[in-house]
């Protein structure tokens, strides 16, 4: 869903979604090291040997985007 999202509104502005995408995990990068954002509430023990965390996203989370058609 996120994909065909991204997809969307690229095409939509007529952008690569590449670069769309680039400029997203900037903003998110700038978000989170100001401390608007806290994954901490998704982190939960991963049971892979590679990783400590893993992060879970509620259904609602999700659910959020598909309403808000671009």
């Amino acid at each position: 869903e996120v994909k065909k999202q991204m997809a969307n509104l690229a095409e939509n502005m007529g952008v690569a979604a590449s670069e769309l995408a680039t400029f997203a995990l900037i903003q998110f990068l700038q978000n989170y090291q100001n401390g608007e954002i806290d994954l901490s509430k998704y982190r939960v023990p991963s049971k892979s040997p590679r990783y400590e965390w893993k992060l879970v996203f509620p259904p609602s989370l999700l659910n959020s985007i598909k309403k808000k058609k671009v």
